[in-house]
């Protein structure tokens, strides 16, 4: 279930379900990826900051899910 929020982080609208296929993750091409920056010195195209954001987002989800209330990411890093 999905929270939507508006900028200053107000509730908008009812809780939403989102479905999503855990088969369909790309795991593969990101550890494909990863190796390849490890064995041949290759830069990752995603940058700390960007891995920082999905973490605080997915931070933000799991709180939700526990208050049931919004709660909005916290990108100030």
């Amino acid at each position: 279930t999905v929270y939507f929020a508006d900028k200053e982080g107000h509730g908008a609208g009812e809780p939403q379900t989102v479905p999503v296929e855990i088969n369909n993750h790309n795991a593969t091409a990101e550890f494909k990826v990863f190796a390849d920056a490890l064995v041949n010195d290759t830069e990752i195209e995603t940058n700390v900051y960007e891995g920082a954001k999905t973490v605080a987002a997915c931070l933000a989800i799991i709180e939700s899910s526990k208050t049931g209330k919004v709660v909005v990411p916290n990108y100030n890093f």
